[in-house]
């Protein structure tokens, strides 16, 4: 299988980082299917909810988060991105308004 490699620039408070990942054929094709843009990934990685579940971390744009962002907040608005905590590879991406509900946490 062969993996891209992604960067996102990210700018927080004056502060300027970079972080990568490894994003999957499968990330990619279920982002086509189901319609999530870079864009929302990007915003979702910037100001979604981080949640560390027990070998992965979620991002998950909630009502919250989503509400910022005006028109796009109902297209953004659970939207959650699954990276593997590990191998820093973005697994999938989905949409699910009350998901976080159902995360396995990290004990």
């Amino acid at each position: 299988m062969v993996y891209e490699y992604i960067v996102f620039e990210l700018k927080k408070e004056e502060m300027a980082f970079n972080t990568q990942y490894h994003v999957s054929e499968h990330f990619f094709t279920r982002m086509n299917q189901r319609g999530i843009t870079e864009e929302m990934v990007e915003l979702a990685l910037r100001y979604g909810q981080k949640i560390w579940g027990k070998d992965s971390l979620y991002y998950f744009m909630g009502k919250r988060q989503a509400k910022r962002f005006g028109r796009m907040a109902e297209k953004l608005e659970g939207v959650v991105i699954v990276i593997h905590s590990k191998t820093r590879k973005m697994v999938t991406v989905f949409r699910n308004r009350q998901w976080p509900k159902k995360i396995h946490h990290k004990k």
